[in-house]
């Protein structure tokens, strides 16, 4: 439609430097004539509804939620997993190292807490969310 709005006033353009007509002969009227004809010609073109645009846009929905699952939300879900597997294992006396580095042997383990053996004597009660590796002292 833009394409053939365009081509009129190449064609106008043309034909005013053709024949030397100019504003005094009316050639503007004619030229809002030609706009209002465009606009009317696209105003009666059917709008679709919401139900037929949301129809034709779905599978890109769900393509792009696919995407979005399968790049984030399994991995997250496959760590969670690991981790609380990882947790419900453990058992007094393993030696662990948590998420800001500390390594610890277990003392006793309570319902969200874990207590830890640091060395000389020095004691520490962490969360259990935050054990995140068995340490091997081979």
């Amino acid at each position: 439609m833009l394409a053939e709005i365009v081509e009129m006033f190449f064609e106008l353009f043309l034909f005013t430097q053709q024949f030397g007509v100019g504003a005094e002969s009316g050639i503007g009227e004619g030229v809002v004539d030609l706009v209002g004809q465009a606009h009317g010609a696209q105003s009666n073109l059917a709008q679709p509804s919401f139900f037929e645009v949301l129809g034709k846009m779905s599978p890109m929905f769900l393509v792009v939620f696919g995407v979005f699952y399968i790049m984030t939300i399994r991995p997250q879900q496959a760590k969670l997993r690991a981790q609380q597997e990882l947790v419900s294992s453990l058992k007094k006396g393993e030696t662990i190292i948590t998420s800001a580095g500390i390594v610890g042997k277990i003392l006793a383990i309570e319902d969200q807490l874990v207590s830890l053996d640091l060395g000389n004597n020095a004691r520490l009660k962490i969360k259990k969310e935050f054990i995140v590796a068995r340490h091997d002292a081979s």
